[in-house]
């Protein structure tokens, strides 16, 4: 790939970021208008269990876009991935305001879960190539601009309510800032972005040595433990914050708490700073495993609080689960594996953003919305919070398995 200039990158990293922050609202949305969409698509408000089930496609969708959207980001070019997520993104948000059924929500939603793929699998490189140094810092920063929307949501939400008009609006604002931000990919810089005969000489590169690795009996991907614990840690880190992002208003509902959005407030805002310390950490020199280890058992202890039949606590508990769970954990697995393999950033970053966080969010948000079903609205939640206990903890037995990786690495580059 060739060495351009790094300068001029400035719009190039706000848009990134814008981009990440209206995909905070997008992957956000049903789940805070779960009680409306049930409306709109069944006729019965309490029927949440439908709102579940669409949910559930935006997992579905990016689990499905995993298998192409890496590829096309490495061998296409990042710029097309980036313009494809982002008028997805437009897609979903002006198709749920039309969809009149489940039927139709699930498409859109699906089309919610590719466009996510594609710009991770898109942006999230670019941001690596723009600051080579800082790669873990500038991949974790992606969460806190998601929190940033999430934390813009509900006073959205409110303004809307309190205008006395219909929920769509709200998706109508997020259609269009969409549109207007994709525009930007068109026209802004990317760091070392080659040229079409460039791009033709890099992928003969990589066919050669594929082929040479082949003839040596090596794999060409080669797949370590290390790796395979990224990928899942993958799934557990987006599941943990995700079910609990998905989930709490119920929760909070059985609790007695009659505005449980305001919960998302706090979620949000300590998500944001321990995204800012987590950065911070790093860059004095932290290992990211220790913070794949350590997080995961704070936040099922948090968890485990919730049970507790205290509304009161379960604010401090949304803050404790923004702060440790939702800090960019997923995206410091996916800075891990980029270093891992630096010549596929797409398709490895389609792997752990685009495979396992489609996994978790299809699979664990289907489960949710059975336990729901079957337990019923006040037992329903607790055993999501059990479930999501043991997702929790099981990443931070898999930071162990990456965090020795490291160290047999770090004793091989020693002893060379």
């Amino acid at each position: 790939m060739s060495n351009s200039s790094k300068k001029g990158l400035g719009l190039t990293t706000f848009v990134n970021y814008l981009a990440f922050a209206l995909a905070g609202i997008d992957m956000s949305i049903l789940a805070q208008y779960k009680t409306e969409l049930a409306m709109q698509w069944t006729g019965k408000a309490a029927d949440v269990a439908s709102a579940y089930y669409v949910i559930g496609a935006i997992g579905l969708g990016g689990l499905i876009a995993s298998i192409f959207t890496g590829p096309i980001s490495d061998f296409f070019g990042h710029r097309l991935a980036a313009i494809i997520g982002l008028f997805g993104f437009a897609i979903f948000a002006f198709g749920i305001i039309w969809s009149p059924n489940t039927t139709w929500g699930y498409i859109f939603a699906m089309i919610c879960g590719i466009a996510n793929s594609f710009m991770s699998a898109s942006v999230i490189p670019v941001l690596i190539d723009s600051y080579p140094k800082s790669g873990s810092i500038v991949t974790m920063m992606t969460k806190f601009f998601v929190s940033v929307g999430q934390f813009l949501l509900p006073p959205i939400m409110a303004l809307v309510a309190s205008s006395n008009m219909s929920f769509h609006a709200t998706f109508w604002g997020l259609g269009i800032v969409t549109v207007i931000t994709g525009c930007f990919y068109f026209f802004v810089k990317f760091p070392n972005e080659p040229n079409a005969e460039e791009r033709k000489e890099w992928r003969e590169q990589q066919k050669a040595q594929r082929e040479k690795n082949k003839a040596e009996g090596k794999a060409s991907f080669p797949v370590s433990a290390e790796a395979i614990a990224i990928m899942l840690i993958g799934f557990t880190s987006f599941a943990s914050f995700n079910l609990w992002a998905n989930c709490y208003q119920e929760l909070a509902k059985s609790y007695g708490i009659a505005q449980p959005q305001w919960l998302q407030q706090i979620y949000a805002v300590c998500s944001l700073l321990g995204v800012l310390f987590n950065s911070f950490i790093i860059k004095k020199g932290f290992h990211e495993s220790y913070i794949l280890i350590i997080y995961p058992i704070i936040t099922a202890v948090s968890l485990g609080l919730s049970l507790i039949h205290n509304a009161q606590l379960l604010y401090v508990i949304a803050g404790l689960i923004g702060f440790f769970a939702a800090s960019g954990l997923m995206q410091l697995a996916t800075a891990l594996m980029s270093y891992l393999y630096p010549d596929y950033k797409g398709t490895t970053t389609s792997l752990v953003s685009g495979l396992m966080v489609g996994l978790a969010s299809y699979g664990c948000t289907s489960i949710a919305g059975m336990m729901m079903s079957n337990f019923g609205a006040q037992e329903g939640p607790r055993a999501i919070v059990i479930f999501n206990i043991v997702i929790t903890l099981v990443g931070s037995l898999l930071a162990v398995i990456v965090r020795r990786g490291e160290k047999k690495r770090e004793a091989e580059t020693a002893n060379k």
